[in-house]
C-alpha cells in the first residue's frame, strides 16, 4: 500500500503594497510635512513647555535611577502621570539639549507615524478600499484642528498616546482574524503603553467592541471575558489620573458652576467640535468659559447644543442596525471626545483643539466612507467622479493652507497669546499675562509691563500676574517696586512656590541674606526646583564667606549638569577667594573647555596663574581674555607685562 504523502499547510504570503497604497502613503507624507513645514523653526512657548521641558529635572538624565523618578507616580509633571512621554521628553534632551527643533521633529514624526497607522486601520477594516482609508487618514493629518497636537511640545502626550493605541487597534484588528489568545498580548501592551502615555487612552477597551461590531463579531461570553484585563487596567489608571489631577489642582476649575451648565458646555463642545471640522475658523489656543448675561444667562447657541447633542447621540442609535458606516464613525467619536466634554472641568477652557485629535479618526472615517460609496458607485458618471475628486481635493487644499497658517501661529509664545487676544480679548487675562511674560524675558519690558497693567485690571488678584509684575520691576532695578507686589502676590497664591524664589533673589540683590534664605527654604519645601535655587543660595554661601557651603551647591549643580561650564568658573571663583588656587585653576580649565570662546575663562586662569606665581603662563590667558574682547583692568595688564 502507498504511503499518502504529508500535505505541507501553504505559508500565508503578507500582501504586498499595491501602487495605489504606495501612492497614498507617499501623498499623506508629503502633504502632512508641508502643511506643518513652519513648526520646524517653531520656538518653544511659555504655556507647559517650560513645566515639561525647560525647568523638567526629570528630562535631565537618562540614568537608571532617573528613570526611576519618571515613573514614580509620586512625580506627575503639570498635573499629569505620563512616564512614557516624560521618558520621550529626556531621549530628547539627551540628544538635543534645549533646542526647539528635535522636540518638533519629534512631534512630527509621531503625527505622520499616526497618519500611516490611521490609513492602515482604515484599510484593514474595510477590507483594502483605499480610497476610504485616504480621505480618514488626510482628514487625520492635515486638518487645521490638530495643529494644537503636532506643533505644541508639550503635546507630545497626544501625539504618543495615539501612536499606541492605533497600533493596539490594528494589532487587535489583526487578533480578531484567528481568536488566538496569544494574539491579545500585544494590543494589551500597546495598551499600557498608551495609557501611560496619557490618560485619554482609557477608552482603548470600548473601541475593541467598536471594532467588534464592525467586523459582525457575534456578543458571546468569550468576547466580553476577553475584555477584563483591559477594563481593569482602565479603571484603575483612570482612577490615578483623576486623583493625580485632583491633588494637582487640574479639576476645582469650574465647581462653581450649575449641572445645566455643565451639561451646556459640554454639549457645546461636543457640537463645535463637529462643526469645525467642516468650517474650521477662528481656531484658538484658548477657549474661555462663555460669559454671563447680567441675569446669569449663557450665549442662546449653550442652550440649544444639548438638543443638538441628544439628537446625534439618538442617531447614532437609529444607524445602529441601518447605516454601519455612519454608526461606527459617530460612536468613535462620542467615545474618544467623552472625557474631555468638561462634565468634569479639567483646566480652564470650554473645549481644545487638541481633543479632537484622535476623535476626527471617527468623523473622518465617515466622510471616507461616503466618498467611497461614490467613487465606487456604477451610476456614477465619468465627469461626476471627476468633479467628485476635484472638490474633495480642493477641500484637502484648503485644509492644508489653513494648517500652514496655523502652524505660524504657534512660532512663539508672543505669536500665540497674540492670537488668543484678537479672537477673545479681555475673556483671557491669562493671553495678558503670558505674552508680557514673554515679552518682559525679550528685554521689551516696557510693553510686557502694559500686558501685565491690563492683566491685573481683569484680575486684580491674580498672584500669578502679581509675580510677573513684580519680576519686571525687579529686571529693570526697582526693587523697592518689586517687594510689595511679590508680598501681594503671595496673598493670594501662599502656595506658589516661584513667588518666594523671586522674592529671595531680591533680597539676595538687597543684602538682605537671611531673608533670602528663608525664601529660598520655603520654595524648595513648595515644590521649587532645586536646581534654580542653588546657584543664587551658593553665590550667597560665598558673600557671606561661608565657602564650603558654596562650593557644595556648585558641586551639586556641576554633578546634576556636567556640560555647564558656568558652573565650574563660579565655583573656581569661590577656590580663588578662598585661595584654593590649584583647585580654583582645575576648574577654570573644565569651564574653558566648555566654555573656548567666552574669555572670563581665560581672565581667571590668568589671575590664578599670577597668584601662584606663574607670569608667563598669567600673560598669555590675560592676552588670550583680550582677544576675546574681555575687558581687563589696568592693573591687571602691569602685573603681567
Amino acid at each position: 500500500m502507498a504511503k499518502s504523502k504529508k500535505i505541507k499547510p501553504k505559508k500565508l504570503k503578507p500582501k504586498k503594497i499595491t501602487p495605489e497604497v504606495g501612492i497614498c502613503i507617499l501623498l499623506l507624507l508629503i502633504s502632512t510635512i508641508v502643511a506643518f513645514y513652519p513648526s520646524f523653526t517653531s520656538d518653544f512657548t511659555n504655556w507647559d513647555d517650560e513645566v515639561y521641558i525647560q525647568r523638567n529635572e526629570l528630562i535631565y538624565s537618562l540614568s537608571w535611577k532617573n528613570i526611576q523618578a519618571i515613573f514614580n507616580w509620586n512625580n506627575p509633571v503639570s498635573a499629569n502621570y505620563h512616564p512614557i512621554t516624560i521618558l520621550s521628553l529626556a531621549i530628547n534632551y539627551h540628544f538635543g539639549k534645549l533646542s526647539p527643533f528635535g522636540y518638533h521633529l519629534v512631534n512630527l514624526i509621531f503625527h505622520l507615524l499616526n497618519s500611516i497607522l490611521v490609513f492602515f486601520l482604515v484599510l484593514k477594516l474595510t477590507k483594502q478600499k483605499w480610497e476610504w482609508a485616504l480621505i480618514t487618514a488626510l482628514v487625520f493629518s492635515i486638518h487645521p484642528m490638530h495643529v494644537e497636537s503636532v506643533a505644541w511640545v508639550s503635546e507630545r502626550k497626544d501625539v504618543l498616546y495615539v501612536f499606541f493605541l492605533l497600533a493596539g487597534l490594528l494589532a487587535y484588528q489583526r487578533y480578531t482574524k484567528h481568536l488566538k489568545p496569544v494574539g491579545l498580548l500585544l494590543p494589551l501592551l500597546l495598551f499600557v503603553l498608551a495609557i501611560l502615555s496619557k490618560a485619554m487612552a482609557v477608552v482603548f477597551p470600548v473601541l475593541l467592541l467598536l471594532v467588534d461590531y464592525w467586523n459582525n463579531r457575534k456578543p458571546d461570553q468569550r468576547m466580553f471575558l476577553e475584555k477584563i484585563p483591559f477594563f481593569l487596567l482602565s479603571l484603575w489608571f483612570g482612577w490615578l489620573a483623576y486623583t493625580v489631577q485632583q491633588a494637582g489642582g487640574g479639576i476645582p476649575e469650574a465647581t462653581n458652576f450649575s449641572y445645566l451648565q455643565k451639561i451646556s458646555f459640554a454639549s457645546y463642545g461636543f457640537v463645535m467640535y463637529i462643526a469645525k471640522l467642516f468650517v474650521p475658523i477662528q481656531l484658538s489656543a484658548f477657549y474661555p468659559y462663555p460669559s454671563l448675561s447680567t441675569a446669569g444667562y449663557m450665549p442662546v447657541f449653550y442652550y440649544i447644543a444639548p438638543f443638538i447633542s441628544f439628537l446625534l447621540v439618538g442617531l447614532t442609535g437609529w444607524f445602529y442596525k441601518r447605516n454601519k458606516i455612519i454608526a461606527f464613525g459617530l460612536a468613535f467619536y462620542m467615545i474618544t471626545i467623552a472625557l474631555v466634554l468638561q462634565l468634569i472641568s479639567v483646566g480652564a477652557v470650554v473645549m481644545a483643539e487638541r481633543y479632537s485629535y484622535l476623535p476626527y479618526v471617527g468623523l473622518g472615517f465617515i466622510l471616507g466612507g461616503g466618498f467611497s460609496y461614490l467613487y465606487r458607485s456604477i451610476t456614477l458618471g465619468k465627469n461626476l467622479r471627476y468633479a467628485l475628486i476635484g472638490i474633495t481635493g480642493l477641500y484637502f487644499i484648503i485644509m492644508g493652507i489653513l494648517t500652514y497658517q496655523q502652524s505660524k501661529v504657534w512660532n512663539s509664545s508672543e505669536s500665540l497669546w497674540t492670537n488668543v487676544i484678537n479672537l477673545h480679548g479681555y475673556a483671557v487675562p491669562k493671553a495678558y499675562k503670558n505674552r508680557g511674560n514673554y515679552l518682559a524675558k525679550n528685554g521689551r519690558i516696557p510693553e510686557g509691563m502694559k500686558d501685565f497693567e491690563i492683566a491685573i485690571q481683569l484680575t486684580p488678584n491674580d498672584g500669578d500676574i502679581l509675580e510677573s509684575l513684580a519680576n519686571s520691576y525687579a529686571s529693570q532695578g526697582k526693587l523697592d517696586k518689586a517687594l510689595p507686589l511679590f508680598s501681594r502676590a503671595l496673598e493670594n497664591s501662599k502656595s506658589n512656590p516661584s513667588v518666594y524664589y523671586n522674592r529671595g533673589v531680591v533680597y539676595a540683590q538687597l543684602k538682605q541674606f537671611d531673608k533670602a534664605l528663608q525664601d529660598f527654604n520655603t520654595a524648595e519645601s513648595k515644590g521649587q526646583p532645586l536646581m534654580s535655587i542653588l546657584p543664587s543660595r551658593a553665590h550667597i554661601w560665598l558673600e557671606q564667606g561661608q565657602y564650603d557651603k558654596s562650593i557644595a551647591d556648585y558641586s551639586l549643580l556641576i554633578q546634576k549638569k556636567p556640560k555647564e561650564g558656568r558652573f565650574y568658573l563660579q565655583r573656581g571663583k569661590v577656590y580663588y577667594t578662598k585661595k584654593s588656587f590649584q583647585s580654583a585653576l582645575k576648574d577654570f580649565e573644565s569651564g574653558q573647555k566648555l566654555l573656548p570662546n567666552i574669555g572670563e575663562s581665560y581672565y581667571l586662569k590668568g589671575l590664578t596663574y599670577l597668584q601662584m606665581g606663574n607670569k608667563d603662563q598669567a600673560r598669555s590667558n590675560i592676552i588670550k581674555a583680550q582677544q576675546l574682547k574681555h575687558q581687563v583692568p589696568k592693573q591687571i595688564l602691569d602685573a603681567v607685562k
